[in-house]
């Protein structure tokens, strides 16, 4: 096996230089935390199975990137990445450095409820990003429906103008609204996704 990539800690200032339209900012950092703040055009990844998913299809193979998390998961999560293809792995910084690159360049991201949802129809489309099996179940009427794992070669099918975001949980929709906004999109995720809405339509006796 070839060696894993050794990448280079990252302070504030490089950090904030790093394009993120042509370089791979990947944060692993709570979602709360990257939607309150983040290095604008870096894309949101949740841990776990769903991290490789959504690396695997959100990045092209030949892009370098950057990781967003702290010293003891560079090793793991570079591996990861490789695994899943991608393995021009090139630099990491921890919170505390994104902490202090967001002084000088930042970006947040908008979360809304279930119960927002019909009055924010209003002014945005509805996309979502739950797969084909999942909207055939159960869908919000009015939606498109892209695979937040198609996204980023499906991007012509996404509508103009302001989205709002939804999956199941809320968890695929977020990762897929950082991707919708390095690609120039205004997003809004859906917090709690299909599940919460129907909950939420349940309780009002619709």
């Amino acid at each position: 096996l070839e060696a894993l990539p050794v990448p280079e800690q990252l302070d504030a200032d490089a950090l904030v230089a790093v394009d993120t339209a042509a370089t791979a900012v990947l944060d692993l950092r709570r979602w709360q935390d990257f939607r309150h703040g983040h290095l604008p055009g870096s894309l949101y990844l949740v841990r776990g199975p769903m991290m490789l998913a959504a690396a695997g299809s959100f990045v092209e193979p030949q892009e370098p990137v950057v990781l967003i998390c702290e010293a003891h998961e560079v090793d793991a999560s570079t591996r990861a990445l490789v695994r899943s293809g991608l393995d021009h792995v090139v630099g990491w910084a921890d919170a505390a450095t994104v902490h202090a690159a967001l002084q000088q360049r930042s970006a947040t991201t908008r979360e809304i409820s279930v119960g927002e949802v019909a009055s924010a129809m209003a002014d945005a489309s509805l996309l979502d990003v739950r797969s084909t099996a999942e909207h055939e179940a159960a869908s919000i009427d009015g939606g498109t429906l892209v695979p937040h794992t198609r996204l980023l070669e499906r991007m012509d099918q996404v509508p103009d103008g302001d989205l709002l975001v939804l999956c199941a949980g809320g968890v695929r929709s977020a990762m897929a609204c950082s991707l919708l906004e390095r690609a120039g999109h205004t997003v809004t995720n859906i917090a709690g996704g299909m599940h919460a809405y129907q909950r939420h339509l349940q309780h009002a006796g619709t």
